[in-house]
């Protein structure tokens, strides 16, 4: 299987992040290794967004709802979304937190796109995880 497919079609990432100087070249790396890129500035547009996507990456700190209270989101209505949390504001204390909210991976900005992609293969979400998640949506 090609990467940045699943089930014969491109894998969707909802990136959330407000800093559009950081998601412009993330948006485009990402599509250049195969992936479907969808954007949400804010915590609001993530949540109301999460259903398109089959992987969420996730800045902690956003405007209007906060990166945890997404992340919290995530786990109660689409749990078997993986979420991969990035911040450059990132504190120790923070990591219980994204790990009690079942968050699939951690990068701490600015990180080297090679780590993302690492990630993000080992979150491919299954196919019957993508059925699960068309059953939830």
């Amino acid at each position: 299987m090609r990467k940045g497919m699943i089930m014969g079609r491109m894998i969707r990432i909802l990136v959330t992040e407000d800093d559009a100087g950081f998601c412009r070249p993330l948006v485009e790396y990402l599509g250049i290794n195969g992936y479907t890129v969808l954007c949400a500035a804010g915590g609001e547009e993530a949540m109301a967004r999460m259903a398109e996507a089959d992987m969420l990456l996730l800045d902690l700190c956003l405007p209007g709802k906060s990166g945890f209270e997404v992340l919290a989101y995530a786990r109660l209505f689409h749990p078997r979304l993986p979420v991969i949390v990035m911040s450059g504001r990132y504190s120790p204390v923070d990591a219980p937190k994204i790990e009690a909210l079942g968050a699939s991976g951690f990068l701490s900005k600015p990180f080297n796109p090679e780590d993302l992609l690492v990630l993000l293969h080992k979150a491919v979400p299954s196919p019957d995880a993508i059925e699960g998640q068309l059953a939830e949506g």
